[in-house]
């Protein structure tokens, strides 16, 4: 018996017919044979030696015997060879009650073919002496397979391979990425009319540009992408330009753009975003550090250096790597603590962060559909973004906390660590905090600030904070910035993003002529350039980061 199901309501089951002597078949030979098993099936029961015959019904078993076995072991062999499996003239599978198989090997491979097809995963059960039919396959569409290996791929475009000896990947494919750059205008087009208001590693190969946001409970809140040829100052700054255009222009409130100092980007930032803070992927400089002083151990006072929320404890870690290495250390005081490190961060932005960890995250999303045509891959992005905006609204809607879960934890555990600090105060709103075996600090519970630093950074009232307040008799949570709270999230997730119709309902539309911009009238492929050595899907890391990656995880 052979059970092949992918979750336990829907099972697909076979069970074996062995072989027989030929004298008990007419003179027949039969070889090893499968059958699709159902409730209206015979069961051949060989064991111990004897033949007897069983139909299934639903309510079990219910034994049946013949006056001839020979003449019913007959009818059963021209059974299995009127019902012998054949695929279909296109190539595809189908199944139906009855159908036979010559051999196991036979029917793996088919059943292997067909759970690709139709888009679900084999579990391989186990195999015994009984079966039964559950129910059909309710389960959701899978479009990545763990069954189509290389071998099978290899097997499925033998006969292509064999007849075009030449033949390559991208000819296969090739058609569907240039067909795709045609559509850019009509899916423009309809994306508009419908909603108002990282690399890429296909034959035309190309940049993914994105800038992703946090929102109030510390998770990614993609802004805006763009598919672009190269990276450079050209495409950063077309990019950055209409970031601005379209969410900086005539907003006041402080932004900090936090980066990895790519090519162009940095000019970009100076000509679009010339009153936004900027910062530097800590996790990237110390990465260039290890590159630029190999064998140097200064990481722990490095990230020590980088987590520092006031100026005390930087210079602190600066002077320890000092130490260490001189020309390090001044290498490092050639960056401005404003754009690696928390002791410099803009107050008025309230966030902690110190990598662009928020970018990688988003780069998962495209990991599946890199290679796939461009109109594949913004598609995968929008409906990725339609989906999340709806989940993280109707998420927010369950909290029953005026403060995000990301901030009620921050909260609670500055709340643990303040029942160990002593407050002393005056009359005023100024306290000084002592605790054994650390310096003291002096919180200012009106002005929202601890000379520790961590309250003004993040916006959450550190230990020293929640001491004094609760010293003062106050609710620490009050003291919580707006920024992080439901209200602040449940904004941010109000607008949506709608589904659009299918592609054969997209309008004919032409370029509309402008002075400043040159707009072909139909949209073409870049130049494809041949690159050295096999092309990479996935990205490689620097020694530092991953070093970076295994202390983090």
């Amino acid at each position: 018996m052979v059970k092949y199901g992918h979750n336990e309501m829907d099972l697909i089951e076979f069970f074996v017919v062995l072989p027989w002597t030929t004298s008990r078949l007419g003179g027949q030979s039969c070889h090893e044979s499968v059958v699709i098993g159902s409730e209206n099936l015979v069961n051949i029961d060989v064991s111990m030696g004897s033949d007897k015959f069983e139909k299934l019904s639903e309510d079990g078993f219910i034994e049946g015997h013949s006056s001839d076995e020979e003449n019913c072991l007959s009818q059963m062999y021209e059974s299995i060879v009127d019902n012998e499996w054949k695929p279909n003239l296109n190539g595809s599978v189908s199944l139906k009650v009855g159908n036979t198989f010559e051999s196991v090997a036979l029917l793996r491979e088919v059943m292997v073919k067909y759970a690709i097809q139709e888009g679900f995963e084999l579990n391989r059960i186990k195999n015994d002496g009984v079966r039964y039919i559950k129910g059909k396959h309710e389960c959701q569409i899978k479009s990545v397979n763990k069954d189509a290996t290389a071998p099978w791929i290899a097997k499925v475009c033998a006969g292509l391979i064999q007849t075009n000896p030449g033949v390559g990947v991208n000819v296969i494919r090739s058609a569907d990425h240039i067909a795709c750059y045609g559509k850019l205008l009509k899916y423009a087009h309809i994306l508009m009319k419908m909603n108002r208001g990282a690399c890429v590693k296909g034959p035309y190969r190309g940049v993914l540009l994105s800038a992703i946001a946090l929102d109030t409970d510390s998770g990614i809140f993609p802004l805006a992408f763009c598919i672009c040829e190269v990276e450079n100052y050209d495409s950063w700054g077309y990019f950055l330009s209409l970031l601005y255009e379209f969410i900086g222009a005539d907003d006041h409130r402080p932004v900090t753009i936090i980066s990895d100092r790519q090519k162009g980007l940095l000019c970009g930032l100076e000509k679009y975003w010339p009153n936004a803070s900027t910062r530097y992927c800590a996790r990237h400089i110390f990465a260039n550090l290890k590159c630029k002083f190999p064998g140097l151990n200064v990481m722990g006072f490095f990230w020590k250096a980088c987590r520092a929320t006031n100026q005390y404890d930087f210079e602190r870690a600066m002077s320890q790597i000092r130490a260490k290495d001189q020309n390090c250390y001044e290498w490092l005081r050639k960056i401005p603590p404003a754009q690696w490190s928390r002791s410099g961060f803009d107050h008025h932005v309230k966030s902690d962060h110190v990598t662009n960890t928020m970018t990688e995250s988003f780069n998962k999303w495209v990991d599946e559909v890199r290679d796939k045509p461009v109109l594949t891959i913004l598609e995968h992005i929008r409906r990725q973004l339609m989906v999340r905006m709806l989940k993280k609204y109707q998420l927010g809607e369950t909290w029953q906390d005026h403060l995000t879960p990301y901030a009620r934890e921050r909260l609670n555990q500055s709340s643990n660590e303040a029942r160990r600090i002593k407050v002393f105060g005056g009359r005023g709103e100024l306290f000084e905090c002592c605790q054994a075996g650390y310096r003291n600090f002096l919180v200012h519970i009106i002005d929202g600030t601890c000379e520790c630093g961590m309250w003004q950074v993040s916006g959450v009232p550190c230990k020293h904070a929640v001491a004094a307040i609760l010293h003062k008799g106050g609710q620490p949570e009050n003291y919580v910035h707006h920024y992080l709270t439901k209200e602040s999230f449940m904004m941010t997730y109000m607008g949506t993003i709608n589904p659009i119709p299918d592609e054969c309902a997209w309008p004919e539309v032409e370029a509309e002529p402008s002075p400043d911009v040159v707009v072909p009238v139909k949209v073409r492929p870049p130049d494809i350039k041949a690159l050295v050595g096999r092309p990479k899907k996935k990205r490689m890391h620097l020694p530092a980061q991953l070093e970076w990656l295994e202390d983090c995880g």
